[in-house]
């Protein structure tokens, strides 16, 4: 114990002094000598230094205190990090023009023009093959399907994309687009994309990846102004299984990703103008687990060219339909290599499917994971009666429009950036390896002023302690040796003077 607290080994009497040289006790005491007098660890030094019983305990127990709260402390902070947090950094950035993104438009309607009334009562049919909700309550009703309805598509001679491209809402210059301006310059119904969407016949603005469109100024009317006429007195729509709603839904989104309009959609009213003023949020995540972005898992696509969320989940959804039905549905345009399903194949096939999928399948299971880096572009709204009595004139006396026909089919839609900027979210560890280096640094430099040179100064003094061990074992080890040795030679008689032989 004496070693232990830097007591000397003198004390005693000369044979326990003398025995403790023969086993190498003088030489560990002068180890842990030489450890507390030198080491960087404060505070142990005194163990040594300090002249009476009472100091020596003192600063032991002191010590010993101070390094229970280093110890507790470090271990906080270590459990801290492996909590894995993060923090997120929100900045807004301001520039001088802003990109503009796509922004794809659906009439409620989705049919226009039947031919017959067999045509109708098809559409509507296909209306309903065509909605997984709809299927959904007709199959807690016990509603079956009628696939006699549709009948007539059985006498075409394409396929339901096509006939929907074709009986979907049109849109041309000066009819059902009555007015087109972007950033101040007149546009035209070329500027817009058809899309065949499970929300019908749509049309994307700025749809082109290799084509920028800018924004210079902020507020309304500097963005995308659009007056349409959604052709209300032509509506095929049911109440009961279609739509309700007389209008057009839009949704803003980036141009690489593909519009759902029917889930994410916001409407406009007919005889209303819609003010959307939108912003732009461009978030960076962080990586697993201190995020749920997965770098590694944001493999290529096969029917995409840039990776999402939506579009890992429909592709997801695109490989189930193909390999259950062994067709795509009208509205998965992005497969080329696989045909479209009938509409038999639909009500038999991929409508149920698509109806129980969309209650099991979940990003998850499809293993789809957040980008690590993606754009949203929140909108609010905002509305206004359209057309006031000046308008009201103009659309009569250019486009021979009734006041009544403009009541029910004319809307316009303004949609604008509201500032020349964005807003940055980035994701980062709340507690880097840096910052937990630095912690630990701290709490030992705080506590028993401790660095990274006094653990290896603990090493050192722990090699050279075993060593001394070592050292003492093998002289006890060899001392057991001499004296069994000595034993044995008295039995046998061979040695007679043993005093000789010690000496």
């Amino acid at each position: 114990m004496g070693c232990l607290l830097c007591g000397n080994s003198r004390g005693g009497d000369n044979s326990d002094s003398t025995e403790k040289e023969e086993l190498g006790g003088a030489a560990t005491c002068i180890i842990e000598n030489e450890f507390a007098q030198n080491t960087t660890c404060h505070g142990m030094a005194f163990w040594c230094s300090s002249r009476y019983t009472i100091q020596r305990i003192f600063w032991i127990c002191l010590v010993l205190g101070m390094t229970g709260a280093m110890t507790q402390q470090v271990a906080s902070r270590i459990i801290a990090y492996y909590e894995f947090k993060s923090s997120t950094d929100i900045s807004s950035e301001f520039v001088t023009s802003m990109p503009f993104p796509a922004v794809t438009i659906c009439n409620f309607n989705r049919y226009f023009d039947p031919g017959s009334d067999a045509e109708e009562t098809s559409m509507r049919a296909l209306n309903r093959v065509a909605s997984p909700a709809y299927l959904r309550f007709a199959e807690s009703q016990g509603i079956g399907l009628d696939i006699a309805d549709l009948a007539f598509f059985n006498s075409l001679n394409t396929n339901i994309s096509t006939y929907m491209a074709a009986k979907g809402y049109p849109l041309r210059d000066r009819m059902e687009l009555r007015s087109c301006r972007f950033a101040g310059r007149m546009c035209q119904s070329t500027d817009f994309t058809p899309v065949v969407t499970n929300s019908g016949k749509c049309y994307t603005f700025n749809s082109n990846v290799s084509e920028e469109k800018l924004q210079w100024v902020e507020g309304w009317g500097a963005g995308l102004s659009i007056t349409l006429d959604v052709l209300h007195d032509k509506y095929t729509e049911e109440p009961f299984s279609g739509n309700q709603e007389a209008g057009i839904r839009f949704q803003v989104h980036d141009k690489h990703i593909p519009p759902n309009v029917e889930k994410y959609g916001i409407g406009v009213p007919i005889g209303r103008k819609g003010y959307a003023l939108m912003s732009r949020k461009d978030t960076q995540v962080m990586y697993q687990p201190w995020g749920r972005c997965d770098p590694e898992n944001e493999k290529t696509l096969s029917y995409f060219s840039n990776y999402s969320l939506h579009a890992c989940v429909q592709e997801c959804y695109t490989f189930e339909v193909v390999q259950n039905c062994s067709c795509r549905t009208f509205d998965q345009y992005w497969v080329t290599d696989v045909p479209e399903c009938t509409p038999q194949q639909m009500a038999e096939c991929t409508s149920p499917l698509l109806a129980r999928l969309e209650q099991e399948l979940t990003p998850e299971s499809c293993f789809c994971s957040v980008p690590c880096n993606f754009k949203t572009y929140p909108v609010t709204m905002s509305y206004a009666h359209i057309p006031n009595i000046n308008a009201e004139a103009y659309f009569q006396s250019n486009f021979n429009d009734t006041d009544s026909y403009l009541a029910e089919n004319i809307l316009a839609l303004d949609i604008s950036f509201e500032q020349l900027a964005y807003i940055k979210e980035t994701q980062s560890k709340l507690i880097d390896e840096s910052s937990l280096l630095s912690d630990l640094g701290g709490q030992l430099g705080l506590w028993v002023g401790m660095s990274l040179i006094t653990i290896f100064e603990f090493i050192q003094y722990i090699v050279m302690r075993l060593g001394a061990c070592v050292v003492i074992a093998g002289k006890k080890i060899k001392k057991r040796r001499i004296g069994s040795s000595r034993r044995m030679t008295n039995t046998n008689g061979h040695v007679v003077n043993t005093g000789a032989f010690e000496r």
